[in-house]
């Protein structure tokens, strides 16, 4: 198993409870060096264009997801599937939370996890199948699907086709195995961004 490491910025959060406590303790500890252990889970939305248009298509916090595996950030964005350094891969403007697996991966887990996530590289991005989701497969993908067939691939998961219509419908489903969040980026103008949890259950 590889464990990452990150210094986040220090910086609270008004997420939740849980989120606030994990703000305070980093911003009365700013050196503190946080693990991102394989599976870590990314969530993370963008003050820019993009993000707000992503806002309010879903109405929820988080419009965008990843997933780290040896150190790499997966995710699935315009206008492929592509692989980047962790940490440091986020622009400037966006958010970053990380949901970290409350029971490790095994080491067999995240060789499957990683050798699908390999194997997709360079697959196109696409919202067909999210605005119509009867329509048949083409062959594209988007970032909360492409997150979900990750963790899927582990064999931990049998996560089902609708639940990785949107980021926060993945959180939902998957947020009692994950402990979270804790901030890895913020903007230094963080405003704050309603929140609204979908239940996928």
């Amino acid at each position: 198993m590889t464990t990452t490491r990150f210094h986040p910025t220090p910086h609270p959060s008004n997420a939740g409870l849980r989120s606030t406590i994990a703000g305070l303790i980093l911003l009365f500890t700013p050196s503190v060096c946080l693990a991102v252990p394989d599976g870590t889970v990314l969530m993370m939305y963008a003050d820019n264009v993009v993000g707000r248009v992503a806002h309010r298509i879903t109405h929820d916090k988080y419009t965008h997801t990843a997933i780290v595996l040896d150190g790499v950030v997966y995710e699935a964005t315009v206008p492929t599937v592509k692989k980047s350094p962790f940490p440091g891969h986020h622009g400037r403007t966006t958010h970053v939370f990380a949901y970290v697996p409350e029971r490790p991966f095994s080491a067999d887990e995240v060789a499957r996890m990683k050798q699908y996530a390999e194997s997709h590289l360079g697959q196109p991005y696409g919202l067909k199948n999210y605005f119509w989701k009867n329509s048949r497969p083409d062959g594209r993908t988007w970032c909360s699907e492409f997150v979900r067939d990750v963790l899927d691939s582990s064999q931990r998961y049998h996560l089902s086709y609708r639940e990785g219509f949107e980021p926060q419908t993945l959180l939902n489903t998957i947020d009692s195995e994950f402990s979270g969040p804790t901030i890895v980026s913020e903007p230094p103008y963080s405003r704050p961004v309603a929140s609204r949890r979908v239940s996928s259950r």
